[in-house]
Formats: structure tokens, C-alpha cells, sequence
């Protein structure tokens, strides 16, 4: 791919998911411009065409901030035997991310992220329905976690998994996942394993519906990738009295008639179970 070029798209809930949905992805250093371009549409099998002569286009500008340097893969991955990067190699990237507000419910949306001339991979997501008959029938969500993406081996049986839940479950509304996308968290943690997660293992899922995360142990690092990686509602963050390590990894939304309670335990984990926050 050119420099320009997008990578690691996800959409997230972040509120409601009736009428809002949030984006983040990544580019490489110094790259700043930044939007994602909403369309609605009616037939998923013509996705890769949507915007060739769409009429209604919502643009939204990104927000970019510089991510700290972060080592870019460990020997375990076998990326600097393979091509003779080394360990100690680190980069920074430039991370964006969007909100796109007042979209139509129970619609259902295509998607790109970038610059004219250096788009995404056309994606799309569905929005919740909103009037209270909608609202009370059942729906169905994915759950996943713990892919702890490390190898090649790895990246294939997550991929697989992924592959497995959207063949099976097609009407499924969005991916939960609680946790541990990565293996290699801390201080050295590599971001190539995160690059994987998102371009290669979970693409089956992100390419067609939200995410909603939250952060694992092996998540962890202080370089803050799960932060700049996600956008999630941050507003338990800005209010606690105790701060989480990191942002959206508490929140709640609500999908129908059902409230979702997203909580991280790492904080806890970490020794400090001060929950004078919520």
C-alpha cells in the first residue's frame, strides 16, 4: 500500500447506537489528514461500488493525534527473522478518529476512512432501531475474546474463528470483545501484533459490523495502544475519581431494550480495587 494509506479501521459504539457511531484507524507517522465518508445503502453486494455515484455522502473530519514509538514486533513473531527488522525497531503512527452523528436508525451504512485518492476498504454497519416496537424484538451479538495474536498460527485461528461467526451468525448486530487481542502487552509490548488483529484476523468481523471492547492484561502497555487503537465512549474516565488506565474501557450503551455494561478489571488487577470512581 502507499504511505498515504489507511489501516487498522474499526467503527465502535460509542453512545447510541441508533443515531452515532465512532471510528478510528491508523496511518503512518506525520500523515494528518483524515476522514470518513457514510453512505446508506440497501444491497451489501454491491459494498465495493457504494460511493462511485452516491448522492448522499456524509463526511466527517478525524482527529489525528501522534501515538507514542512503539516497538514493532518481537522475535516470537518471527517478523525480524523474516525480514531482518530488528527488535529494538520502533515507530510512531498518527491515529485518527471520527464520530459521525445524526444517522438515520435501523440503517444500514457504508463506510471509508482517508483522503481522496488513499480510501479504505469499503466497510459497512448497521445502526439500531429506534422505535419502541423495533427496539423489543430480539438481536443477536458476537462475542470473542482472548485471541492473543502472537504468530502466524495465531493470526490464521482467530481469522478462522471470525470467519466461522459471520458465516453462521449473518444477522448478527456487533462483535464483543472482552480482552487480551494481543499477547505481547507491557513495556515491549509489538505493535505488529495489533497491525495483524486488525488487518488480517478479525477482518471478517470488523468489515461488517461495531466493535465493542475493552482491554485485556495482555492489552497493557504503557505506549497506550489499546487507547489510540479504539474509540469508545471516555466518559466514565473524565468523571471517575479513580482513573483507568486507559480511555473507554468502562462505559454502557443501550441496544434495544437491553443495557450493556462494558467494565475493565485490569485497574483491579493492578492492585488498586479503589472503586470509589463509579
Amino acid at each position: 500500500k502507499p504511505y498515504q494509506c489507511p489501516y487498522d479501521v474499526v467503527v465502535n459504539i460509542n453512545g447510541d447506537p441508533t443515531s452515532r457511531m465512532a471510528f478510528a484507524w491508523y496511518t503512518n507517522d506525520r500523515m494528518t489528514d483524515g476522514q470518513v465518508q457514510l453512505t446508506p445503502i440497501t444491497d451489501i453486494t454491491t459494498l465495493a461500488k457504494a460511493f462511485d455515484a452516491a448522492t448522499d455522502v456524509i463526511t466527517v473530519a478525524a482527529t489525528p493525534t501522534a501515538t507514542k514509538k512503539s516497538r514493532y514486533a518481537i522475535g516470537a513473531s518471527g517478523i525480524p527473522a523474516a525480514t531482518g527488522v530488528a527488535q529494538s525497531t520502533k515507530y510512531k503512527y498518527t491515529s485518527h478518529k471520527a464520530i459521525a452523528e445524526n444517522l438515520t436508525p435501523n440503517t444500514t451504512y457504508a463506510y471509508r476512512v482517508g483522503t481522496d485518492g488513499y480510501w479504505s476498504e469499503v466497510a459497512y454497519f448497521t445502526t439500531a432501531p429506534k422505535n419502541e416496537e423495533d427496539a423489543s424484538e430480539e438481536f443477536t451479538f458476537i462475542y470473542m475474546t482472548d485471541s492473543h495474536i502472537l504468530n502466524q498460527t495465531y493470526i490464521d485461528d482467530v481469522n478462522q474463528t471470525a470467519t466461522a461467526a459471520v458465516t453462521n451468525i449473518p444477522e448478527a448486530k456487533f462483535c464483543v470483545f472482552a480482552g487480551d487481542h494481543v499477547e505481547t502487552g507491557a513495556q515491549g509490548n509489538a505493535e505488529w501484533e495489533w497491525e495483524r488483529w486488525f488487518e488480517e484476523a478479525m477482518r471478517p468481523v470488523l468489515k461488517q459490523m461495531p466493535v465493542v471492547p475493552t482491554d485485556g492484561n495482555h492489552d497493557d502497555s504503557p505506549n497506550l495502544n489499546y487507547s489510540y487503537h479504539f474509540n469508545t465512549d471516555n466518559q466514565f474516565k473524565e468523571n471517575a475519581k479513580v482513573k483507568p488506565q486507559f480511555d473507554g474501557i468502562t462505559y454502557s450503551f443501550m441496544y434495544g431494550d437491553v443495557l450493556f455494561l462494558v467494565f475493565s478489571m485490569q485497574d483491579y488487577w493492578k492492585g488498586n480495587p479503589n472503586m470509589s470512581g463509579l
